[in-house]
Parts: C-alpha cells; structure tokens; sequence
C-alpha cells in the first residue's frame, strides 16, 4: 500500500495570545538555576545522554511550549521530555524505525525545493472581497493534488495562526485513504528555496483507535511513510486549533499545536527538528519566508477522484521574527492549482476560507 510521504508526530496546550521571550543559551551555558527549572519538565526515567539536549532545546523554546515536546535530531533519532510520548510512539511505528529506534531518514530528507520558487519572487496581491471565488492566480501542476498556497514577503520566520478545521461526515471527503490526505500546515522558505513544511494531516481511517479520524501533527519528507503520534495529543476534526510555527535557533524548528483531543481534554504539543547546517533557517527571518498551505495531498495524481476538505478558515494569522509575531498584512503571494477546484472566502490577508475538491467548483 502507498502511503503519503509524511510524518506524523505529536504534540500542548495555551493559546495563540501572550508569546514568552525563550532563553537563547545553549545548554553549556544554563546556570544551575535555569537547568533546574528546566529538569522540572523531564520525566525522571528519561537518560542522562537525553536530557542534556533536551534542556537545550526547552531552553530556546517559549516557556509555554515546554510542557510536551518531541525532538528530532539531524540523524532521526527522536528524543522526549515526556518517557510515555517515547514508549508509544515507537511502539505504534515499529515499521518505521531501524533497529537503533531512530527514523529510517535523517533530516536532509525533511527539506525540500519550495515549488514555484521562481514565482515567489515576485509579488502580486491576493484576490479582494468576500464571497466564494477561484483564486486570482493559478500556479503550475506540480503532480501533488489540490492546493492553496500563501506566502509571505522577506524577513519573516513564525508564524501564528487559528485554524478551523473539519472532520469526517462533515466537511472531510477522502476517496482513497492510501492515496489521499487532507493538510493544514505551514513552514518556511530559506533564500536558496530550501523549504521546511510542518502542519497538520488529518487520519481519515475509520477504527476504534484514539488516532483514528484525527488531525496530527506532521512534517513533510518521511519515505517510510505516516508515522503515528502519540494518540492522546492528536486534535479532533470540527474545532479551531493553535498552530504556532517558529525558527528557534538557527536550522531548528518548532510547531505548538493546541486543541481537543478525540476523548475530549484540551491538550497540545510542541513537535521539534533540527536541520543540517548547509541550510538558512535564521530566528531574526533573513532572507525567509513563511507560508501557509491548505491541500488534497495526492501521491498518484487524481483531479477527479471526487476527494474534499471543505473547508478550513485560516484566522487571525500574524507573523513576524523569534520574538514579535505581530504583522497581518505583509503577505506577498496567493495561488493554488488547479484554479477551478478551489474555492475561498477572502476576508483579508490574515482570515480565509479555503474549499478543496478533487473535482469541479463552482462559485
């Protein structure tokens, strides 16, 4: 069976308001009060080699996203705060991981070429009013499905944003579950076009399990196909979750989701990786992008499979650098593919409506 090439992983709480300047020390440098205070959010099992990173990535993370945090290093090992996050991730994605326990890739494979690279040069405007209508710009069929496109001007790295979206029976249509996948997510692009995605994919599966019928927490690139998250911190569909995306030091990135759980508990995560050093990924946005993606993910290109996610509002969306996500409007580029098979309701560059179909629209 054909899997989308994604990665599934989990994540706590808080909302998208009050955004806590982090320490940017590395952990050589944390005195013994700051290490102590951070030992308070490690599981006292959690091994000695572990928690020494672990108290560096805390440190330069927001004080409220420190609660529940899975970390990929540069060569797929995944390390945890939290030892049950480590125990049920790697039990429920045996097939994904080699026999050390790490990921079957190492981060390289998590950067991609940002498609329409050369498009995201310029700068044209969204489409203006509200009421459901094509995008005004169509982009080239780059074979991946459906999609809605954002991306912002130059200097920017977080991005902060609610997001409204569906579920199955209401809102969520999938033809062919081993082929198709509904995302939300966003990400960055670096000056050479190296592009980061990290968001949100939505398990279409029908089953008993807490990760059935769920959104979960996901970067792109994995070839070993979905991994499952922890099940209790993925987010059930028909409600509006955080999503908080930031370069929290240099080629390391960061996502906060917060929303309910399929049992009902508001819960969150921060999902964590690091980067090789050849990329561009800086805190301060240079020479960056951000985005924001909303699509019918297609392994084998299907434009009429009759698939769709209808609908997800993007809403009170800012962006910024590290510390002051606080800019609405300096976007540059709106568009998707094919024009005719997507539909949005345009309120203003930080609140959007966005209707996918794997088939034919109409306004």
């Amino acid at each position: 069976m054909k899997r989308i090439p994604a990665l599934i992983i989990s994540a706590i709480l808080l909302s998208t308001m009050a955004i806590p300047v982090a320490s940017a020390k590395s952990n050589e440098e944390l005195g013994p009060a700051e290490s102590a205070a951070l030992e308070a959010y490690i599981d006292k099992d959690i091994p000695e080699s572990d928690r020494k990173k672990l108290k560096e990535v805390l440190s330069k993370l927001d004080e409220k996203h420190r609660e529940n945090v899975i970390h990929i290093n540069i060569d797929g090992s995944i390390i945890s705060n939290r030892s049950s996050n480590l125990k049920s991730l790697k039990e429920l994605n045996k097939n994904k991981l080699d026999r050390n326990g790490n990921l079957k890739i190492n981060t390289e494979e998590l950067v991609t070429k940002s498609i329409d690279a050369d498009k995201e040069k310029g700068k044209v405007p969204a489409l203006l009013g509200t009421g459901w209508k094509y995008p005004d710009y169509e982009s080239e069929n780059v074979k991946t499905g459906i999609y809605r496109r954002a991306v912002s001007n130059v200097g920017y790295s977080r991005l902060v944003t609610d997001i409204w979206l569906p579920k199955k029976g209401n809102g969520i249509y999938i033809t062919d579950s081993s082929n198709e996948k509904a995302w939300a997510y966003t990400g960055a692009i670096d000056k050479d076009g190296d592009s980061i995605d990290i968001g949100l994919a939505y398990n279409y599966n029908d089953g008993p399990n807490p990760w059935d019928d769920v959104w979960g927490m996901t970067i792109h690139g994995a070839k070993e196909g979905t991994i499952v998250t922890p099940p209790e911190h993925n987010f059930q569909g028909g409600q509006s979750i955080v999503m908080d995306f930031y370069v929290y030091a240099t080629n390391s990135v960061a996502l906060f989701c917060a929303g309910y759980n399929r049992a009902g508990y508001y819960v969150g995560s921060t999902l964590t990786a690091e980067l090789p050093w050849r990329y561009d990924f800086y805190g301060d946005g240079s020479g960056m992008k951000v985005k924001r993606i909303t699509s019918i993910a297609q392994v084998n290109q299907n434009l009429n499979s009759g698939s769709e996610f209808n609908h997800a509002n993007w809403t009170n969306v800012r962006i910024g650098q590290r510390y002051n996500p606080a800019q609405s409007q300096d976007w540059g580029l709106f568009y998707g593919f094919p024009r005719n098979q997507i539909l949005v309701d345009y309120t203003s560059q930080s609140e959007e409506k966005i209707w996918l179909k794997a088939g034919r629209l109409y306004p």
